[in-house]
This record gives C-alpha cells, sequence and structure tokens, in this order.
C-alpha cells in the first residue's frame, strides 16, 4: 500500500498549506492549481497514494483551520468516493 504524509507543522501560509496537500496527493506543487476543485480534478487523472496520513493539523490556526476542517474532508471524502466506484483504494487517517 501506497503511504503518503501531510503534515501541517508549522504551516501558516495559504499557499503553502495548498502545496503540502499537493505534495503529499503526489499532484505536482506548481502544476495543480491552488483550490479545491483542481485538487479534486487532479486526483482523478493522477496516481495518488491509496492512504493519506494526515499529521500536525493542531498546530493550524485561523483561516487555514476553517479550510481544513470544513474544506479538506470534504475533498478528501469526494475523492474517496471517486475511486470506490472503480473499486481502487483511497482512504485517509487523521494521526495527531
Amino acid at each position: 500500500m501506497r503511504i503518503s504524509v501531510l503534515d501541517f507543522t508549522g504551516c501558516v501560509e495559504k499557499e503553502d498549506f495548498f502545496d503540502r496537500i499537493i505534495d503529499a496527493l503526489g499532484l505536482g506543487v506548481g502544476y495543480c492549481g491552488r483550490n479545491w476543485s483542481a485538487i479534486y480534478d487532479f486526483s482523478r487523472t493522477e496516481i495518488i497514494p491509496e492512504k493519506l496520513e494526515i499529521t500536525g493539523s493542531s498546530s493550524l490556526k485561523g483561516y487555514l483551520e476553517v479550510l481544513y476542517s470544513r474544506d479538506l474532508f470534504r475533498t478528501l471524502e469526494r475523492i474517496k468516493e471517486f475511486y470506490e466506484k472503480y473499486n481502487e483504494v483511497f482512504d485517509y487517517e487523521i494521526i495527531d
């Protein structure tokens, strides 16, 4: 199983927040757009890890904490549902 770690430790900027997600999913930082639609679209056409382990989320503050709690999981669930339709695996787990 291919596992990738998404570490938010020390993340304070929106661009860095999205770059860390894009990097952990293997979507190409600088290539994939820094928004939820682009992340979802690219995740359907690129080879992504089968599992994403999320850590460092307790250090997120303000706007980044809102993006994390509201939008990240909505997008990850959409990706998971897409892969389930094709009997493929994508899952995520919060480590911290």
